[in-house]
């Protein structure tokens, strides 16, 4: 009798410790899930996106609101393949004064385009594929209109003087444009589909999205221009693409600089304020949600 007591209670033990590690590994499984489809959280380390977002502010970030992404394959980890991509269906487009967050389009070096899987950048998108965007004097100009972004943040620009520096110079860093940031464009954000000829300002404003799409170099001489060893006249773009800048004007490196971002690079939309903690960890009380 008492043999078989111990068999049931070594029973009910070893079946309790099953049930238990079953629901820790349904958990984790659950989390994981979470994790990859539906959401995830980043600390906000810089001042770009003030006064919206400040350093030391942790994000929500949905990857539901433009579809989960994940990678095709792993070819990508041996550092010279660029990661290819799929995206699950989304509860809505990219649109226009979304925040979002995104790997940045550069990784080792400025002169080709390539997703960055260690830097994940958060920053607003004031142009979607397809739209026209310019700077008149500091201010956004998308499509015609304005209104995107923080309006007090572009006011303080428009008022400065012409001895300002920091990140006045923008693309495509060149004499005949003469871009900077308080007078910039107009740009085209290219959509799948649009087409463009093939001169030498497009050159100087595309050649790094051309490549990008193609896998192929870029090259003009003579007034022609080749991709790969073809030459051609015009290109139709094969990629959505967005327009990413901070709200901190000021203080912000972004698709002013360093253009657009294709839509495979997105990771998702920020939409709530967790918590905030200021330069020694410590908790903002105002900042909570």
């Amino acid at each position: 009798m008492e043999c078989k007591g111990c068999r049931k209670v070594f029973r009910r033990v070893v079946n309790g410790l099953v049930n238990f590690i079953l629901c820790v590994f349904g958990l984790f499984i659950f989390v994981a899930l979470l994790w990859l489809f539906v959401f995830d959280f980043y600390r906000i380390p810089t001042s770009s996106m003030e006064p919206t977002i400040i350093p030391g502010d942790w994000v929500l970030v949905n990857k539901m609101s433009y579809g989960a992404r994940f990678y095709s394959d792993f070819d990508f980890l041996d550092g010279v393949t660029e990661p290819r991509t799929w995206r699950m269906p989304g509860c809505s487009d990219v649109e226009r004064n979304d925040i979002v967050v995104f790997n940045f389009p550069y990784d080792v070096s400025n002169d080709t385009l390539r997703m960055s899987l260690s830097k994940v950048y958060i920053k607003r998108c004031i142009a979607t594929a397809g739209d026209t965007v310019s700077i008149d004097n500091g201010y956004y100009i998308v499509n015609g209109e304005q209104g995107l972004g923080s309006m007090s943040k572009q006011a303080e620009l428009a008022a400065m003087d012409e001895a300002w520096e920091g990140i006045r110079y923008t693309l495509p860093f060149d004499s005949k444009f003469s871009w900077d940031a308080k007078n910039f464009g107009p740009l085209l954000v290219p959509k799948i589909g649009d087409t463009i000829l093939l001169n030498r300002d497009n050159y100087l404003l595309y050649i790094k999205m051309i490549q990008y799409e193609c896998s192929k170099e870029v090259t003009m001489a003579g007034g022609q221009i080749k991709i790969g060893e073809e030459q051609f006249t015009e290109y139709t773009f094969t990629k959505n693409w967005y327009f990413m800048v901070g709200d901190n004007v000021l203080n912000s490196i972004d698709g002013r600089h360093w253009g657009a971002v294709p839509e495979e690079f997105i990771i998702g939309k920020a939409v709530m304020l967790l918590y905030s903690e200021d330069e020694k960890a410590k908790l903002r009380d105002t900042r909570f949600f």
